[in-house]
């Protein structure tokens, strides 16, 4: 029996607090039951073809998200307000998107 491999692709931009695009990344994670340092090894020389590198701390999800809110308080809503302002966020992005097609 084949074992499954999924690869799972993100593509994320880190906003500020302007909500405007401070970083953006491409993440392609590669999970299964049977990945081990052989296969890790094959499947990142596979992806490196098309210019995807492996996570470090540098360009981790939680190192750019704290860059683009250093300096910041963390927000203090409640839950329709944050609601309300990842529903903005998400039409500001889909206008940016249809825009730059």
């Amino acid at each position: 029996m084949k074992e499954k491999i999924n690869l799972i692709g993100q593509k994320i931009d880190f906003l500020n607090y302007n909500f405007e695009t401070n970083d953006k990344r491409i993440y392609i994670e590669v999970e299964g039951k049977s990945i081990d340092e052989k296969l890790d090894i094959q499947m990142f020389d596979i992806l490196k073809r098309w210019d995807f590198e492996k996570i470090n701390i540098d360009n981790a999800k939680v190192t750019l998200g704290h860059k683009a809110l250093i300096g910041r308080e963390l927000v203090n809503q409640d839950i329709e307000n944050v609601r309300l302002i990842i529903w903005e966020i998400f039409k500001k992005k889909s206008v940016e998107k249809f825009i730059n097609i």
